[in-house]
């Protein structure tokens, strides 16, 4: 990224990053999964942690500098690791 990049541009590119690690679409930051059919394993996430990832979205967006960002994406991946070691995240540059 270069300076001359619109402040969008880089919000973007963030979640983009983000949503590469976490294995999801981008969309899914804006609009709520579905409730899985009947039948399904996995449950729907509460709304305690939709508020929470929101949050964190919000103060993640906040942040100017990229290797502050670089430092929370590492955070979350250690987080990941420890509380679900068979998962092989797969960070960006």
């Amino acid at each position: 990224m270069n300076n001359d990049e619109a402040p969008d541009d880089k919000t973007g590119d963030a979640l983009q990053r983000i949503a590469r690690i976490l294995d999801v679409p981008a969309a899914s930051f804006f609009e709520p999964e579905p409730a899985p059919t009947s039948g399904g394993t996995e449950s729907a996430a509460s709304g305690e942690e939709i508020a929470q990832a929101a949050a964190v979205m919000r103060l993640f967006l906040r942040l100017k500098g990229t290797q502050a960002r670089a430092r929370c994406v590492s955070f979350i991946i250690q987080e990941l690791l420890r509380d679900s070691p068979s998962i092989e995240p797969t960070p960006d540059d």
